[in-house]
């Protein structure tokens, strides 16, 4: 399939040297420790910091009122704090949402914005994940109108679109993607006409939000999309997922054609590539994407990819293959740094079989794989299913789904250089 976006342009096969490094010297502290309390529990996603590094957002899973919250950590004096702004009521009665599996975004109005993946009905729906009823919603948090005075101050939620049980979608697992007009992108893993996935969208109108189908899976177009969504300047979507083409995954572009969208598979995976898509993907400047598989592989622990773009159409490049087991490797999105190397996490790769942190340096079209940091199950956490972030001083950020200091519900932690 052709790249539609005018602006990139090819840059090459690059050769790949893949040689593991030592440990190298990092130092990682953990800056919050979960109880499962109010401040929640298990997260499972990826940070998101603001544009002044002074804060960083993120949600858990579990915990809170009992159905996971939305929290900040701030940064004052070198020290962070955790702050809880929302928790989740599920389907007590208020239909607010249930298990934010994803990362929230700052929107332009610098309010959040996110997705449960229940939550939104109540067990009629015939809804039920990660023990929770609903379908999913997607919705948006605001500060308080009046200035708060403590420690935590619960923020106002809207909920912008609750799923229901047909063939709109349900499960939205994937955070929300905006375009240049403000309409906000997302995947479900199932539902959608096939029962198998869909790409949603949501446009603002008449003071809500219409939701509208994009694609529905339905098997040779991929089935299960699990992470979000990006966009290039043309507003084109790109994505992964985590089954069907050839029954490994595969890597899409959905395009608008005037009436609709149209999808182009950019990349199917045969296994011996990697198998499940299920990370999210990420450009570099040149318009090149950068992707992972979280399982198959030479080494068995999933994949890094890039996909390439070129007037024959995307090619493909084999960056890394993790040694590990089955669903084991890359879950979330890599991070890029301004000299264009990788930053990555593995949920149960690396050396004590529960996680790692790892770079892949790119010099002059060369890739070398380094494994910057090894979880082990104590205070530090473990099982970091959500991927890094950087910040300017070249630090790293991310959580952990389980472990940590007693009683081990994960953690927020920092990795310095």
């Amino acid at each position: 399939m052709k790249p539609s976006i005018s602006s990139f342009f090819a840059v090459g096969l690059l050769v790949m040297v893949l040689a593991a490094l030592p440990l190298s010297a990092q130092t990682l502290t953990v800056l919050h420790t979960f109880t499962n309390g109010g401040d929640g529990g298990e997260p499972q996603s990826a940070l998101t910091m603001d544009a002044g590094g002074t804060h960083l957002y993120g949600t858990a899973l579990t915990g809170g009122a009992g159905y996971g919250t939305v929290f900040r950590m701030t940064k004052v004096n070198g020290n962070w704090t955790l702050s809880t702004l929302y928790n989740f009521q599920g389907d007590n009665g208020n239909n607010d949402g249930a298990g934010p599996f994803a990362r929230v975004v700052i929107g332009a109005n610098g309010t959040l914005y996110g997705t449960t993946v229940a939550g939104g009905g109540g067990e009629s729906d015939g809804c039920a994940d990660y023990g929770y009823y609903g379908c999913g919603t997607v919705f948006n948090l605001q500060p308080p109108l009046s200035v708060c005075k403590s420690v935590s101050c619960p923020w106002r939620e809207t909920v912008l679109n609750q799923f229901v049980n047909g063939p709109g979608g349900i499960y939205p697992l994937g955070a929300v993607a905006f375009d240049h007009a403000g309409n906000i992108y997302g995947t479900t893993e199932y539902g959608g006409t096939g029962q198998l996935g869909s790409i949603y969208g949501l446009s603002p109108s008449g003071g809500g939000w219409g939701a509208s189908q994009l694609l529905s899976f339905t098997g040779d177009n991929g089935v299960w999309p699990y992470d979000t969504l990006v966009l290039d300047s043309a507003g084109n979507l790109y994505g992964g997922t985590r089954g069907g083409g050839s029954g490994y995954g595969l890597v899409f572009e959905l395009s608008p054609n005037g009436s609709g969208w149209t999808e182009n598979i950019l990349h199917q995976f045969d296994g011996s590539d990697g198998e499940g898509a299920v990370g999210g993907l990420v450009f570099d400047s040149a318009g090149n994407l950068y992707g992972t598989t979280w399982t198959n592989g030479s080494g068995g622990g999933g994949t890094v990819y890039e996909l390439s773009p070129s007037a024959n159409g995307w090619q493909f490049t084999l960056l890394y293959s993790f040694t590990g087991c089955y669903e084991c490797g890359p879950a979330d999105s890599l991070a890029i740094d301004a000299a264009g190397n990788l930053y990555g996490t593995t949920y149960k790769d690396g050396a004590n079989g529960v996680g790692n942190v790892f770079k892949l340096t790119n010099s002059n079209g060369q890739w070398t794989y380094t494994d910057l940091y090894d979880f082990n199950c104590n205070a530090n956490g473990s099982e970091p299913n959500g991927g890094p972030i950087l910040d300017s001083q070249g630090n790293i950020y991310g959580t952990t789904t389980a472990c940590g200091a007693v009683p081990g519900y994960g953690t927020v932690w920092k990795l310095a250089p």
